[in-house]
């Protein structure tokens, strides 16, 4: 490959380098990971869980369907937490 080319090919990949790194957004802060807490009455467990969390996935989806697998939007997080808390949850931040 000629000097130009490679010339040219390193002020092409600098440019869309520098455009990328300008256009990129400041990384949000990641909000701190949870887990799900008995609050209710009586006792629970993994499988009572396990069938609330997957009622309450499921009503959230007919109320707020996310377009892709594995995007879920805010209203979506929000209902899912509202389900939880009315079958008996509550959510805990992880230290």
């Amino acid at each position: 490959m000629p000097q130009k080319h490679v010339a040219i090919l390193i002020v092409v990949v600098y440019l869309v380098l520098a455009a990328c790194v300008e256009s990129k957004p400041s990384s949000p802060t990641l909000p701190k990971p949870t887990v799900y807490e008995w609050i209710g009455t009586g006792q629970a467990s993994l499988a009572h869980l396990a069938q609330d969390k997957a009622a309450c996935f499921q009503e959230a989806e007919l109320t707020d369907p996310h377009p892709e697998p594995g995007i879920v939007s805010e209203d979506w997080k929000a209902n899912v937490k509202r389900c939880m808390q009315k079958k008996g949850w509550g959510e805990k931040a992880v230290n």
